[in-house]
């Protein structure tokens, strides 16, 4: 896995590191799949993060990822920030409810952020997100702190292909007629 991070973010590091983050060759895993990215503050995880842009807004988007919390006791994403949102970020949890913070639970179970559960939605943005598009979000934790990660705009989820080959791999195809992008 690629670490990036490390509690400084991409502020902390400058423009130049800015720079040198968004212009890497993803790594690759031993199957020659693309390694996932991930960002870490104390004992939390994000691994992959990325957004959608809502269809018909451009001033919206989306943010998923998944997380991983290895400290013995539970924390809280209380929110979102990003220089490409002018506007307030809202948690969400389906069917479009705000809420005021998602637990992240210890264990470092994996939980994953995504349209059917709980994700991130960034409103303003000053930009549209086009496919490929990088850029830095500040996550807020209760007990860890902030943490910038850099979020990929994409299609569907990073893991979603890794989930289909997987699937495939076993025949599994109750699984495969079960996985949403």
């Amino acid at each position: 896995m690629i670490e990036r991070g490390g509690g400084l973010g991409l502020a902390a590091c400058g423009l130049a590191a800015a720079i040198v983050f968004t212009n890497l060759t993803p790594a690759r895993a031993a199957d020659g799949e693309p390694a996932p990215v991930v960002f870490r503050v104390r004992e939390i995880e994000i691994i992959d993060p990325w957004a959608r842009s809502t269809l018909g807004d451009a001033h919206r988007a989306s943010v998923f990822f998944e997380f991983r919390n290895h400290a013995k006791r539970a924390d809280q994403l209380l929110g979102a920030t990003s220089p490409l949102a002018s506007g307030t970020s809202v948690l969400r949890a389906a069917p479009h409810r705000a809420v005021a913070q998602i637990e992240i639970p210890s264990g470092a179970q994996a939980f994953e952020l995504s349209d059917a559960g709980y994700y991130i939605e960034l409103n303003a943005l000053n930009v549209p997100l086009t496919l490929g598009k990088e850029f830095p979000v500040t996550l807020h934790f209760a007990q860890a702190g902030a943490l910038q990660v850099l979020v990929t705009s994409r299609f569907h989820s990073p893991t979603l292909a890794r989930r289909i080959r997987e699937a495939a791999q076993r025949g599994d195809t109750a699984a495969l007629r079960a996985l949403r992008p």
